[in-house]
Formats: C-alpha cells, structure tokens, sequence
C-alpha cells in the first residue's frame, strides 16, 4: 500500500468524536503520535494524564505506545491497566487531569480506538483539538521510526486502588444502598465485567448480581459487543427469564452504555429508563435543572419535564455534544436513545454502571420494571436507529429540502439533520459522519402506528 493510500486510512480514523477504527490502520505508531501530540500540542506538556486500556487484543501494544507518547510529549501518565472508559472518567475527576481511553467500544473486535478527555467534561473531538493532533500525525507518520518493542508499562497498582475507591464514593453517594434483588449483567466478555468485579459488586453485596460473561476476552466470542443491536441482548433476555430477575442489564464493549430488559425478558427503550430516572432525579430537586438529550430522543423527556417544572434542552446526538449542555445548562440529567446516561453528580459524563445502579434504586421488589414502565410503552412508540444507504445520486441536501417542502406544515427543526414533528408523531432524519448513509428514528405517540408511519418517509426518500 503507498504512503498516500496508508496516510488516507489513517486519516479517516479521526471521526467527529474520538480516534477509531481498523486497527490494521490504528497502530502503535500512530497510537505514540496522538498522545505525543495531546501532551505537547494541547496540553502544552504539563499535567497529568490517566491512561486506561480495554481488552480487545491490540489494546496493550497500543497502551504502550500511547504511554511512552504522553511521557515525550513532557507529561506525566497516570497508568490504571485494565478498565472501563467511566473508569477512565472517574480517574480524570480523582486527579483533575486529562486522560486516554484504549478502546473502539462497540465496534467489532478487529476495530480500537482511543476516546480522549481533555479535562472533564471537555472531551477532544474535532472542532475541539483532535483536527489538530490529526494534521500533525499525518505530517510526522511518514518520517517516524517506530522501535522494534515499546517498552513495558507497570500498572500503578496503588493509583488503580484509590481510583476504584473514589468511583465506590461516589456511586455511595449517589445510591448508599440498593433493596434486594436479583440482577442478570451482561459484560459480552467487555469491560462491563471489570466494572462489576471492581467497582459494584463489593459495594451492594445485598443484590444478587448474575454473572454474564463477565471473563474478559477481547474476541467477543458470545456476541458482539454493541448492545444497541437488539440481536445481543438475546443471552441477557433469557437469563433474566431462567433466573427470574428483577431486570437484566448489558453494557457496550468499554462499559459508558447499557442497555436493559425488564423481569419478563422484554428489551425496555433506553428513553424510557431515562425517563425513570430522571423522575427520580428532578423528585429530589428544589431546583428544577433541566433535561438534557438529543433532538432524536423521544418526547417522553418534555412529559417528565413538565409533570416536575423542568425544561428540555435539545442537543445533536453524541456524547461531546450532550456533556457540552450539561456543562452550558446546569443540566441534571441527560439521556440518548443510544443507551448513554448522564449524571450531574458524576460530574455531567456518562457512565453504564452507575445507570443500572440508579435504576436498580427505583425497584422495591414489589413493582417490577415492566410496571414501571408500562405508562411509556403503552403511550410512546418507538423505532430503533434505521440505517439506510443512499443510492448513487442521492445526498442528504437534497432529501432533507423535499421532505421540508412536503412537511411544510409541520414543525421543522435542523439542529440535528432534519426533525419533523407533527402532533402524533415525529421523525428526525440525519446524515452519518462517516458513511454514506441516513440514519431514522420514527416516534408515534398515542398509537402504534410505527410501520405505516415509517414506510411512509421511506417512499419519499426512496429508500
């Protein structure tokens, strides 16, 4: 492969919020420069920085190399091994410092990546650094000499220690004790089961937590590591109904989602979990700080809001830019459809652990979930996040000015894609940052109307 075809490969790793992909292409070299250039471009090589790694098979080489980057670039790396990227998090606000995680979360195991905090809540995307660190990765790339080994990196066991000690804190002081009940975690064999072996399990020994391929390995082997794709929740779903579980809850490969089944096996929408807790939340507030979630979310947010005097900021979807209202707002409590939620008191970042915990808080073993959550089912129906490929000749301009033109009666936003909301339903319709594809999300409210509503944006965009 030439140069310029390689340096292209390496480039398109750089996506809106982090570095990932192929990890053909996402090597040690290119894991040094990034973190070089974090320490010395942005950070201006002063600090700290955590470094944690999952545990897909090319993470430790690339942990390496990211460690001896942070170490020339003039920083000082705070080495934590193994964790999940709230972990990660967790660390950044310990220790007031930036902070790297190894990880390509829910991508297929042949993928890495690396999610960068710049100080928390900031994250480096682009727009907020990462174009710079890529432009100078791809200048330096060609010349560098990698070594023939990176060397070896001793965990800091007594860093690792307090860093478990403070997430315990705070989850304490969020929840200080859970009712007894029967749990169903999946891990898929990803971070989920670090997270739970370190953090949860030890701090509410009165839950009976199930084991789901809670055993790190890096291959996925039981299924793949993206919750969201309803086909890997099955597992989760019958344990939950073999084991009679309160609930069941499986996390994305580095553990920032979750995504939940109720007692009787059936997948509850992740808006509707926020839903839950934001209740919860805003039922303890004087103050009622807003909400906070994508403009692709459910309206189920503006109901809770106004039952409790609270409001509903609308963001674009993904995690730099919901952390950013968080922060701008005051916010809450902040929820995507993607199975991300945010916690004021986790210092406005997300974390899956800490969401099945508070959710586990609301249940007093008489209710079960599936009750909880019966008001929402029965009003607000919801389709998953529908990718479409677009044809030859076909672009996002285009179909987004004929549906405006074809809805011209109906409200329109543009914050995020295309949101078209009519009384009894609503869609939101955006490009993907990285494909060329659309991707749908279709809410009816007051009846499931879902397929017809559905089919009927397909045949005006021809997909």
């Amino acid at each position: 492969m030439s140069i310029n075809s390689n340096l292209e490969k390496v480039s398109a790793l750089f996506k809106q919020y982090d570095v990932r992909g192929d990890a053909t292409f996402l090597t040690p070299a290119v894991a040094y420069l990034v973190a070089r250039e974090l320490a010395a471009t942005i950070l201006g090589s002063e600090g700290s920085v955590a470094l944690i790694h999952d545990t897909r098979l090319s993470s430790p080489a690339l942990y390496k190399a990211a460690y001896q980057g942070l170490l020339d670039g003039g920083v000082t790396p705070i080495p934590l091994g193994l964790g999940s990227t709230d972990m990660l998090y967790a660390a950044c606000m310990r220790w007031e410092c930036a902070g790297i995680m190894l990880t390509a979360s829910h991508n297929p195991a042949k993928d890495n990546g690396m999610k960068i905090v710049r100080e928390i809540p900031k994250m480096v995307g682009l727009g907020s650094g990462l174009e710079i660190i890529r432009d100078k990765v791809l200048a330096k790339l060609p010349d560098f000499a990698e070594p023939n080994t990176w060397p070896e990196v001793p965990t800091d066991a007594t860093a690792q220690k307090e860093l478990d000690g403070y997430f315990q804190k705070i989850c304490r002081q969020i929840v200080p004790s859970l009712p007894k009940l029967k749990i169903v975690a999946d891990a898929g064999n990803g971070m989920g089961g670090e997270a739970m072996r370190r953090i949860i399990t030890p701090l509410y020994p009165e839950v009976e937590w199930v084991d789901l391929f809670w055993d790190l390995d890096g291959r996925f082997p039981n299924h793949g590591p993206d919750p969201s794709k309803y086909e890997n929740l099955e597992a989760l779903q019958k344990t939950v109904r073999e084991q009679k579980a309160d609930f069941g809850v499986a996390y994305d490969g580095d553990a920032d989602r979750a995504f939940f089944v109720d007692e009787q096996g059936e997948i509850v929408h992740a808006d509707f979990v926020s839903a839950l807790i934001a209740q919860s939340l805003l039922t303890k507030q004087e103050a009622k700080q807003p909400l906070i979630t994508p403009e692709s979310s459910s309206r189920v947010f503006e109901e809770v809001a106004k039952e409790h005097g609270s409001e509903v900021i609308r963001t674009p979807q993904g995690h730099t830019f919901v952390k950013a209202a968080m922060l701008e707002h005051s916010g809450l409590f902040g929820g995507e459809y993607s199975g991300h939620f945010y916690f004021r008191q986790f210092h406005n970042m997300d974390s899956g652990v800490l969401a099945a915990v508070i959710l586990a808080s609301l249940l007093d073993g008489q209710t079960p979930l599936s009750q909880r959550v019966a008001q929402y089912r029965q009003k607000y129906f919801i389709t998953p996040s529908i990718n479409l490929l677009l044809k030859p000749g076909q672009n996002f301009a285009d179909i987004k000015a004929k549906l405006q033109e074809i809805y011209a009666e109906a409200a329109q936003s543009e914050l995020d894609g295309l949101t078209i909301t009519c009384p009894e339903w609503k869609f939101n319709l955006r490009s993907s940052n990285t494909e060329p594809k659309l991707r749908l999300v279709v809410e009816c409210i007051g009846e499931d109307n879902l397929e017809a509503r559905l089919q009927e944006v397909r045949n005006y965009i021809g997909l």
